[in-house]
């Protein structure tokens, strides 16, 4: 508490938590070191008890200000919402991270316990925080919660429907006929609950205020269905949590990173394994059915398959080219056009033909903002390529018909 004594007015207090089910604990810690530590149940009890702690433990008495009181932990899911969103509603700052970032951006520990852990996130927050910079923690809305909700208990109720089919396949239960006829009996239950289940969802955000205009506009993209939609709105938090397509795309694993260090290592570029799984798999669904049933999407892929990409690297080029496009179409508030393919007389458009007018994928997205720019492959075409190979050994300067757009 003597420390307490010299702490000055405008010194920022952070306050490290390192969240468990039952408990959590919390370092309060100055640039000048650890002010206290103390654990606390989680429960609402427990989080008034947390709050009436910083404010003893910084010893400003009535004059206590919260606004200089930064508290950051783990996002740990259900066990960490509950007091973010008790500090939210409280009017105070709560900075969730993820707990990798965390751990890298911590140094080398050799220490693992929920109090050396509190104090190591403290120190985190300390190090970089960013007064209006730093992404705070902003709790989702009813509907979104609700779909969320939604959306697991269908995940849940297909992993279970997948795991009897694949037994009956097996023929796991056929040495008894009433193991047999219950496992049949559930997976029908299964088959209908999901469908249910997906109705309720489609009914949600299309009679919600706050989803419905995104949600119209993500389904007017052909490969994009509710499911994907859904994904999509949960994950982005309706578009407010990223403000930038490329985020996203390294958020699900799409976005491809090489390595080079001096002249020992230089690999191809690939996706990180650090992804989120379920989106990752609802764009792959999407990049599939786009690629069969969206005119401009397949285009994309048979000038992929031309230069002689995989059919790894197409699919995981037309999940990002999906994501640049659906964030562009929010951003603009604007629906897929399905007829810029065709000209007013009904006949298909010269790009596929190898025109110089012709529009690329992201391009093809409608634009009412003339500061929205489009991305440089999606101008690239096949009648460009088929110039460039003859005229390969010509500098870049000195070729002025195929490589202007490089």
């Amino acid at each position: 508490m003597i420390m307490a004594k010299v702490m000055k007015n405008d010194d920022r207090i952070y306050v490290g938590i390192d969240f468990s089910k039952e408990k959590f604990n919390a370092c309060l810690r100055l640039d000048t070191g650890v002010m206290g530590e103390a654990e606390f149940p989680n429960t609402k009890p427990g989080f008034l008890k947390l709050v009436r702690w910083v404010k003893a433990t910084a010893g400003h008495g009535k004059g206590f200000c919260y606004d200089k009181v930064v508290f950051c932990g783990e996002h740990t899911g259900t066990y960490s919402l509950r007091l973010s969103e008790y500090l939210y509603g409280k009017g105070l700052k709560m900075w969730l991270e993820n707990a990798l970032t965390i751990k890298f951006g911590s140094g080398f520990q050799r220490v693992k316990t929920d109090k050396a852990d509190a104090e190591m996130i403290a120190v985190y927050a300390e190090r970089f925080y960013h007064e209006g910079v730093t992404s705070l923690f902003v709790p989702q809305s009813a509907d979104l919660k609700n779909l969320r909700s939604l959306y697991s208990f269908r995940q849940r109720v297909v992993r279970e429907r997948v795991a009897i089919g694949n037994a009956l396949a097996a023929g796991t239960y056929d040495c008894s006929s009433l193991a047999k006829r219950q496992m049949q009996k559930r997976h029908r239950e299964g088959v209908e609950d999901a469908e249910a289940i997906r109705k309720e969802m489609v009914n949600l955000m299309a009679d919600s205020q706050e989803l419905a205009e995104n949600y119209r506009i993500l389904t007017s993209f052909k490969g994009v269905g509710p499911l994907t939609a859904a994904v999509l709105l949960i994950y982005t938090s309706n578009f407010t949590k990223f403000d930038d397509a490329r985020k996203f795309a390294c958020f699900c694993g799409v976005a491809p990173f090489g390595k080079q260090s001096g002249t020992s290592v230089n690999t191809r570029p690939h996706v990180s394994r650090f992804a989120h799984i379920p989106v990752k798999a609802a764009l792959v669904e999407a990049a599939k059915c786009a690629m069969r049933t969206n005119p401009v999407i397949r285009a994309y892929a048979d000038r992929l398959r031309e230069r002689g990409k995989e059919e790894g690297v197409i699919v995981n080029n037309v999940k990002n080219k999906i994501l640049h496009i659906l964030f562009k179409m929010v951003s603009t508030k604007k629906e897929w056009d399905e007829n810029h393919l065709s000209d007013k007389s009904g006949n298909q458009s010269p790009r596929l033909f190898g025109a110089k007018d012709r529009k690329g994928a992201t391009e093809a997205a409608p634009v009412s903002d003339i500061s929205v720019q489009t991305s440089p492959s999606a101008l690239w075409g096949t009648q460009i390529y088929e110039n460039a190979a003859s005229c390969s050994k010509l500098s870049k300067k000195t070729c002025t018909k195929c490589c202007e757009i490089t």
